[in-house]
């Protein structure tokens, strides 16, 4: 109980407590609508919630509503190391983007965790829910990695141009944010930073690159990886992700860059 003044504790405490017959749901945020879909193949853009409001707008002929998002961002442009064209979409976007000053311990309001937890998705913390918030809203996954631990994981310092994209080695190894070894062959594409591998690209990141509660530089990832490259790659492992899923059935190239400065903003 907080007061500018003296504190009548009986007078807060009673004003505090809910009253009899109040919905839990409302009091623990959880009082959200979740619409449960079966996305066919043939459309990717049923994997986000501008998507479904974009379809139901045009259904029902109501004029569609989306946040405004600002692109005052600077960019260049840049050539990953060792790069694997067919790892890419026909339109070949890769971007990473740094990211200081921020604080891997700062927990996600309820207003995020509480819908990314409903959309069947787990809340780790404000740097990585945010990015899974966004995959479920535009559609676009992005991942998170932590700069320092990049760094010191290649012992070297990185920027763009110690990105790569290239095949796995046969029998090469790669421990994942799911904790697990995975022993890979060609089929797969790997993100690498000075050529060590951080990520399955479009499926998911290592666990040594990952966002922790000591976080205070990220680079953030985005890409339009194939669609084919994607499901090889998930199926080669054994492994399909909420990204994977959406990489398989086709990202357009209209949602990367947005996604990214929703990111920031």
């Amino acid at each position: 109980v907080v007061s500018t003044g003296i504190a009548i504790l009986e007078e807060e405490i009673n004003s505090a407590i809910p009253k009899i017959g109040t919905p839990v749901l409302n009091l623990l945020g959880l009082n959200e609508q979740v619409l449960d879909l079966a996305i066919t193949a043939n459309r990717p853009d049923g994997m986000s919630v501008f998507g479904i409001a974009r379809e139901v707008s045009a259904l029902t002929e109501k004029t569609l509503h989306l946040p405004r998002i600002i692109n005052n961002q600077t960019t260049k442009i840049f050539n990953p190391k060792y790069l694997k064209n067919e790892a890419l979409s026909e339109f070949g976007l890769y971007t990473i983007t740094i990211i200081e000053g921020v604080d891997g311990n700062t927990k996600s309001p309820t207003s995020i965790s509480n819908r990314i937890i409903n959309a069947g998705v787990k809340s780790i913390n404000a740097v990585v829910d945010i990015t899974n918030y966004i995959m479920l809203e535009q559609g676009q996954p992005l991942h998170a990695f932590d700069l320092d631990r990049l760094e010191g994981i290649t012992n070297k310092l990185v920027n763009e141009k110690s990105f790569g994209i290239r095949n796995a080695k046969a029998n090469e190894s790669f421990k994942a944010l799911d904790k697990e070894i995975y022993k890979l062959n060609e089929d797969v594409t790997l993100i690498t930073c000075h050529d060590i591998p951080i990520a399955v690209a479009g499926v998911i990141g290592s666990l040594e690159s990952s966002v922790t509660k000591h976080t205070k530089r990220v680079i953030l990832e985005a890409g339009l990886f194939n669609a084919t490259t994607v499901r090889n790659s998930s199926r080669s492992i054994g492994l399909r992700t909420e990204s994977s899923s959406r990489y398989e059935k086709g990202i357009s190239e209209q949602i990367t860059l947005p996604s990214v400065n929703r990111y920031i903003d």
